[in-house]
Parts: C-alpha cells; sequence; structure tokens
C-alpha cells in the first residue's frame, strides 16, 4: 500500500541560489596536500566547500524525515523554487552510510560531479551512474560528462546511452532501500519540478537490475 504526502519547498522558504558557482578549473582535487597550492587554497576546493556549506545549510529546510520513511510509503514534491536534485541525496548521505548507488540522469553540472567524485567514487560506494549520450556540441555538458566516466573503476561503472531518465537509487548498510526519482536533473533546473521519494525494495530492485542490464 502506498501513501501520498505533498511538500510545498516554498514554505519551508527552501531557496538555493548556486550563481557565481561555475568551475573552470581542470584540476580534479584527490588528497589532502593537493588543496593547497603555492600556500594557498586553490579555487576550486574553496568553491567546493563553500557549495557544500550551502548544501548543508539550506537542505536542513527541506523537511524530509527518511528516519519515519516506512517501507512502501512515498513523499512526493512539488518545487516552486530552482532546486539541484543532488540536495536530496547529500540528505540521504548524511543520514545514513550507503552501501550501493544507481544513478540515471539526462544532464549534471560541475556541483553535481564534486558531490558524486567525493561521496561516492572517492568513497568506494558501489555505484553505477547512466549518462545521457545527448552531450555533442554541447561544450559543458560534454566536460562534466567526461569527469564522469574519469572516475570509472571496479566499483564505479558509468554507461552511456540514448536516455532522459533521472532516477536515484540507495541500499543503506542498515538495510533501509531509497528510490528517488522526478523531472530534475542534477543541475540548475526549472522552478517547477515534480519528484517521488520512497522507501520501497521492490521498487529499488527494479530499478537495480533494469539498470544493470542496461547496454545503451
Amino acid at each position: 500500500m502506498l501513501r501520498a504526502e505533498s511538500f510545498d519547498l516554498a514554505e519551508a522558504g527552501f531557496d538555493l541560489d548556486f550563481k557565481g558557482f561555475d568551475l573552470d578549473d581542470k584540476t580534479i582535487l584527490r588528497d589532502e596536500h593537493q588543496k593547497k597550492i603555492g600556500g594557498v587554497l586553490s579555487r576550486e576546493y574553496r568553491l567546493q566547500q563553500k557549495y557544500i556549506k550551502i548544501i548543508t545549510q539550506k537542505s536542513k529546510s527541506l523537511n524530509i524525515d527518511f528516519d519515519s520513511l516506512a517501507e512502501g510509503y512515498q513523499t512526493r514534491i512539488i518545487t516552486n523554487n530552482a532546486v539541484n536534485a543532488i540536495v536530496v541525496l547529500s540528505l540521504i548521505s548524511e543520514r545514513y552510510e550507503m552501501d550501493e548507488v544507481y544513478i540515471c540522469v539526462y544532464r549534471m553540472n560541475q556541483k553535481a560531479v564534486n558531490w558524486i567524485r567525493d561521496e561516492l567514487a572517492f568513497a568506494s560506494v558501489k555505484t553505477l551512474v547512466l549518462l545521457s549520450s545527448f552531450t555533442k556540441g554541447y561544450v559543458k555538458a560534454e566536460k562534466w560528462f567526461e569527469a564522469v566516466k574519469s572516475l570509472e573503476s571496479d566499483r564505479f561503472v558509468v554507461k552511456t546511452g540514448c536516455l532522459h531518465a533521472k532516477i536515484f537509487c540507495c541500499q543503506t548498510k542498515c538495510g533501509k532501500y531509497f528510490v528517488f526519482e522526478g523531472s530534475g536533473n542534477l543541475s540548475d533546473n526549472a522552478k517547477l519540478e515534480q519528484y517521488i521519494i520512497e522507501q520501497n525494495e521492490d521498487v529499488f530492485n527494479f530499478h537495480k537490475n533494469w539498470m544493470l542490464d542496461y547496454e545503451g
């Protein structure tokens, strides 16, 4: 049995402004000693930390109680402000240790690439990312596309193809199965987007299995 709840982000005062955070740096920081260049904090590191701070401050006003989201229940969200869907992924990772993650996304921006890199790839979380191949001619999208592909390893698998779905599935080490899907990308979105968040093992396995079988 499914229970649907509506939640208006505008009523919670949720407003996320990402202006001024475009990153042009080509260097991906991997270790603590690389934070500084010539004794000065690098531009990418400073902007990355500022972005993380924004996520932490702003996401706390997104009143989703993941702990009480029972198996088979779902919460439906309509946004009235531009929201990067990476915020919800960040919220889940703050509360739970991730065991497996499956992402299918049409488009993302540098902020999402940074989060995926640091919280999934560098943390050795078992991850599968499906990326849209509709990036030809769009320079920034191509850069983010290649940045994610460069993270590939035995535990971080990247597939590409003709897709437009936006789905995030996460199995936690404490046995919860979160599924987050909707119209928004892991980038700057329109003011009005719709999402569903649920804790459902059957839905998790459904998405996990078709993503694993997907061949592009």
